[in-house]
């Protein structure tokens, strides 16, 4: 916090310690250099900084592929290793450099925007851009940002259908409108069989089992029902079908990384004596789900321990479980 508090204050009151980036009224002597032409996000990073820089200050900064000497560059690094989404600026009396992950550049660039421009994005349609007399980062700047989460998804109607207000809000998450290559892509490769969430019906589909296996859906009221159903979770057939059919989906999606394994999008949690009686034990009704889900990802491990599994905290699920 004092680091932001300094930075601000430097950027607010520019003095002779300051490295000027545009000032209006003069032509630029500044050149942003894209030092990872091969990255799209660099290349979009450079792309999003001249033309903000431009609005507001009114100059347009050229963008090359190699600084001249003595100028004054902001170099844009982007490097593929460790985590894509962190950065670190630094500046000297050479000028800014912004360097970060596959999407680390790009939210460096937002970064300097927001703090040194003061330019905010509200939604896809608002955003605030001051006009200003000069832009400038304080000399000896040196800071580094590295995201607590590692994927950001604000379930907001503007964010999930525009990748570009998205990126510039540092969400990472799967979008209707889907973060291109430019934007670095998301945080993780999703699967293309089953989908973000709500998944027990692609697993075992009511229409395949409900009339030769109507025990692998929840039995409410003394009776199995085969519509607006989630699954037994304590019968094993069901437990060596969803691995089966998971085994199935990796195989034919080797890239994807994270899965979802959550209960439909409606109650109706099965009521047979022996899921009754876990869940009545823990006095939670997902306790269930939460065991099923944890011993699933623990036989996947064994082949793939780099895949997130997601288990949505949702309706019934939402109370955390004990000593789990």
């Amino acid at each position: 916090m004092i680091l932001t508090a300094i930075c601000v204050l430097a950027a607010s009151c520019s003095s002779a310690q300051d490295v000027v980036l545009a000032e209006r009224g003069h032509s630029a002597s500044v050149q942003v250099v894209n030092c990872s032409p091969g990255c799209p996000t660099a290349v979009h990073a450079a792309e999003e900084l001249t033309n903000y820089v431009a609005k507001l200050t009114g100059v347009v900064l050229p963008v090359v592929s190699e600084a001249k000497d003595g100028a004054v560059a902001v170099s844009l690094v982007c490097d593929g290793r460790g985590n894509g989404d962190a950065f670190e600026l630094t500046s000297d009396a050479r000028g800014v450099r912004i360097a970060g992950g596959v999407r680390g550049v790009l939210y460096g660039v937002y970064d300097v925007l927001e703090r040194f421009g003061g330019v905010r994005w509200y939604s896809s349609w608002c955003e605030k851009v001051p006009a200003a007399e000069r832009f400038s980062v304080p000399e000896g700047t040196d800071y580094s940002e590295r995201p607590a989460f590692r994927m950001r998804l604000p379930y907001w109607i503007d964010i999930l259908n525009h990748a570009d207000f998205a990126a510039r809000l540092r969400v990472n998450g799967h979008l209707r409108d889907p973060l291109q290559p430019r934007h670095g892509g998301p945080a993780y490769q999703l699967d293309k069989k089953f989908g973000f969430s709500h998944t027990f019906n692609f697993l075992v589909p009511p229409a395949e089992f409900k009339d030769s296996h109507p025990e692998y859906f929840s039995a409410i009221g003394g009776k199995r029902v085969t519509e607006r159903t989630q699954l037994c979770l304590t019968n094993p057939e069901v437990f060596d079908l969803v691995v089966r059919r998971l085994r199935e989906a990796i195989a034919e999606n080797p890239e994807a990384d994270m899965y979802a394994l959550a209960h439909n999008d409606y109650k109706n949690w099965c009521e047979c004596a022996k899921c009754k009686a876990i869940n009545d034990a823990a006095d939670n009704p997902g306790m269930t789900e939460f065991l099923f889900v944890n011993r699933v990802v623990a036989e996947i491990a064994r082949e793939r321990p780099d895949i997130i599994f997601k288990l949505s905290a949702y309706v019934y699920t939402r109370k955390p479980p004990k000593d789990l």
